[in-house]
């Protein structure tokens, strides 16, 4: 009899599991389709220049974007592009919400594409978990509505969270990315990680 419970108590426990795994998973796929759609919208909006927001954003269905910041694409100004082809939304704000759906700069006086460093942030579980794949030498493109610029990768390194040389300003044009470092940890990472490229 004890044994038969047991038996169903793992039954009930192994069905339990398995239903959380597919529910993460259809989490995990919905997060990488809200990404992809919201990206596809910044990537029309830089392509055109100037362009009539709402009507971009009616192009996807609402009940397919998990996160939404009340359809306000107006803080995008770029994209990046990696060298494996991977590309991530740029916005322009202070506002960490973006970061669910791609990386802000920071407000240091760069622009993008012009003198001076720009600073970009985002998750290390989400737009920037790329940066662990990235090498020095490897070229990293940043297209705006003014310019499309490649960028030669001059130094990956990891650092102290506090540390600020990594935003400090350059007379040079480059871009600083940095997300939390260990990539794979549980809770506030205690690092960061810096990957510096340079225009080429």
């Amino acid at each position: 009899m004890l044994k038969k419970k047991v038996n169903v108590v793992l039954v009930v426990a192994m069905l339990l599991s398995f239903i959380v795994m597919l529910y993460g998973a259809y989490v995990v796929y919905r997060y990488d389709r809200n990404i992809k759609e919201t990206l596809l919208i910044v990537e029309n909006i830089i392509d055109d220049e100037i362009v009539s927001v709402s009507d971009k954003v009616d192009d996807v269905k609402e009940d397919t974007l998990i996160y939404k910041k009340e359809d306000d694409y107006s803080a995008a100004i770029g994209i990046i592009t990696f060298e494996n082809g991977k590309k991530v939304a740029i916005y322009n704000s202070s506002d960490e919400d973006y970061m669910m759906i791609g990386a802000i700069k920071i407000s240091n006086g760069a622009i993008l594409n012009e003198s001076g460093n720009s600073v970009m942030l985002s998750h290390r579980d989400g737009c920037f978990g790329i940066l662990k794949d990235v090498s020095v030498g490897d070229v990293i493109e940043v297209k705006t509505s003014a310019s499309i610029e490649k960028y030669k990768v001059i130094d990956v390194y990891d650092t102290e969270k506090d540390d600020p040389i990594p935003y400090e300003d350059s007379d040079d044009t480059r871009i600083t990315l940095i997300t939390c470092y260990p990539f794979v940890y549980l809770g506030d990472a205690p690092k960061r990680y810096v990957v510096v490229a340079e225009l080429v």
